[in-house]
């Protein structure tokens, strides 16, 4: 991942430091931003879960309808209930549904958010 996104971006987030910075999120966030949904492994080596909390803070800061789910001991690249073939320490599946719910489902005329 970090090969691919030093290609992608020409360099080294050291000698490349504004375009590796227009590429991160946590730099576009705005008040009018949607909600987001952000959910992470700690063990992730291919991207730091620091990177979220820092989304996480962007995004408070804000004020955008977010949550942070980090979850602990999983790596990168997993599904609602599973790592490395594994069960997760929590299905994610109703947090997921929950959060989609809360801001997605059209209510009578209106979109919630």
């Amino acid at each position: 991942v970090v090969q691919t996104l030093n290609s992608m971006l020409g360099g080294t987030p050291e000698n490349r430091a504004a375009t590796w910075s227009l590429a991160s999120p946590v730099n576009h966030v705005t008040p009018q931003s949607p909600p987001v949904l952000i959910v992470h492994g700690t063990r992730d080596i291919a991207v730091n879960s620091k990177q979220s909390v820092q989304l996480d803070i962007a995004l408070k800061a804000h004020g955008v309808p977010h949550e942070l789910i980090l979850i602990k001991g999983v790596g990168h690249s997993f599904d609602l209930q599973r790592w490395n073939k594994k069960l997760l320490p929590f299905d994610l599946r109703p947090r997921v549904i929950a959060f989609f719910d809360k801001y997605l489902k059209i209510s009578g005329k209106q979109l919630q958010r």
